[in-house]
């Protein structure tokens, strides 16, 4: 089984695209104010995952969360 994750930590017209489509994503917590802004107008859904840490730490805690681990 394959999967494709896009982290996010800046607000990216073509990453936000992949964000729309059926990807699952990870926000870290320190992610740019717009991007998680951007988040809280989106519809609520499991593919999306803003997580408590930052930076890598924030990436690792994303990829558990979506049971990538």
């Amino acid at each position: 089984m394959s999967a494709l994750v896009t982290a996010l930590a800046r607000l990216d017209q073509q990453a936000i695209m992949g964000v729309a489509g059926q990807h699952q994503a990870i926000i870290v917590s320190n992610a740019q104010q717009e991007l998680l802004d951007w988040l809280l107008q989106q519809k609520q859904t499991p593919r999306i995952v803003c997580t408590d840490a930052p930076m890598a730490d924030g990436i690792i805690e994303g990829i558990a969360r979506h049971g990538l681990h």
